[in-house]
């Protein structure tokens, strides 16, 4: 098995720590001066037994590395973008020679990351491994019902997370295969999917996907949520990206229907850091509708627009607090009007870049009854 004497250390050392813990700080400080370590790291992970303890270390690992290396991209170092490319064709390769099943973990950290990876899996990849890949058009629509049954899923937006996390390591064309089968099924669950996917991280694959559902025959299959999403999406994309979704907003309304109200403000906490030296801030919120909570955060930064915004759809009530201590930071209570001030500043700097934000903004966005993003 591959080994390095100085990378055994560190993993002995992370492992000190509970998996839903802070690495030690040694670590940490190792990880900001030694990026590079996840070329050492990602190797190791492939050599490492399908069942072995070690793996959930590892990634909680590499999590952190790739966190550093997006932020060195944040502030363009030339070196944070060269190990991005370095990274990229190390994958490129381990895909190819390791199995699966074994690979999905690595593929959630990655989307996670939300660093611009396109690790396709090659056709004759796919093909060699038709057993472990399985043919699940036939079943799709069922298939969906199957993971929000078996992973308690209560919303489109963690069904979407669940799915593109897989997603995002297949072929494009194989991509488009499954929205296209998405579409051919009348369940409203598919389709709300298939509008977030407008906010794919890859623009060649968003632009497909606009006209996959400009096609749509049955206009009348689009619900009134869906309609309200989308003229939301039409103004997060690029100038250049818009005029496909106008289309189809007006397709839809031509069938008479209309978007859907904004849903009611129903955070009851909402706060945000000081500004820091990198010209972040980040703002972190408490939700509660119906008999259920949620936490989030997102992280606006100069230069870059809306970074890492998450929900927490499973939140209690002591949740709240508790991520508050552990982001060590000064937090103080902010204004709604503040946050969408915040925002709208925020994604037009993403705009600048191509920085399209995740459908978890939306979801936000939502919660918030934010009407202006």
């Amino acid at each position: 098995m591959y080994r390095n004497p100085s990378l055994d250390h560190i993993i002995a050392e992370a492992s000190k720590s509970a998996l839903n813990e802070r690495l030690p700080d040694t670590v940490e400080q190792w990880i900001r001066e030694s990026p590079s370590l996840i070329l050492q790291i990602l190797p190791y992970f492939s050599e490492l037994p399908d069942k072995s303890p070690q793996i959930a270390i590892v990634l909680k690992l590499i999590v952190h590395l790739l966190d550093e290396i997006r932020y060195g991209m944040d502030r363009n170092s030339q070196q944070a973008r060269e190990l991005f490319d370095q990274i990229q064709r190390r994958l490129s390769v381990l895909y190819q020679t390791n199995h699966y099943h074994k690979f999905s973990k690595l593929s959630a950290v990655l989307y996670d990351s939300r660093l611009p990876f396109q690790v396709d899996l090659s056709e004759d990849f796919l093909n060699k491994h038709q057993e472990d890949v399985p043919d699940i058009f036939p079943v799709l629509p069922e298939m969906l019902e199957a993971i929000c049954r078996s992973q308690r899923i209560h919303s489109s937006f963690e069904l979407y997370d669940c799915l593109m996390s897989q997603l995002q390591i297949m072929p494009s064309t194989l991509q488009l295969a499954l929205v296209y089968e998405l579409l051919t099924t009348t369940k409203p669950l598919p389709y709300e999917i298939v509008v977030m996917m407008l906010l794919h991280p890859r623009a060649e694959i968003r632009q497909q996907i606009a006209r996959l559902l400009l096609d749509v025959n049955n206009k009348k299959l689009f619900t009134p949520q869906d309609t309200r999403r989308l003229l939301v999406i039409r103004d997060w994309l690029p100038p250049q990206e818009r005029s496909l979704i106008a289309q189809l907003i007006r397709s839809i309304r031509l069938q008479g229907i209309a978007p859907a109200p904004f849903p009611t403000n129903c955070v009851v906490n909402l706060a945000a850091s000081p500004f820091d030296g990198a010209g972040a801030q980040l703002i972190l919120f408490q939700a509660k509708q119906s008999n259920r909570r949620f936490i989030g955060s997102f992280i606006a930064k100069q230069g870059v627009g809306i970074r890492e915004p998450w929900v927490s759809t499973k939140a209690v009530k002591q949740d709240y607090d508790k991520v508050c201590q552990e982001k060590g930071m000064v937090l103080k209570p902010v204004t709604l009007a503040y946050v969408n001030k915040l925002v709208q500043h925020f994604l037009a700097e993403g705009h600048k870049i191509d920085n399209i934000p995740s459908p978890a903004l939306l979801h936000i966005a939502e919660l918030m009854g934010a009407q202006a993003w």
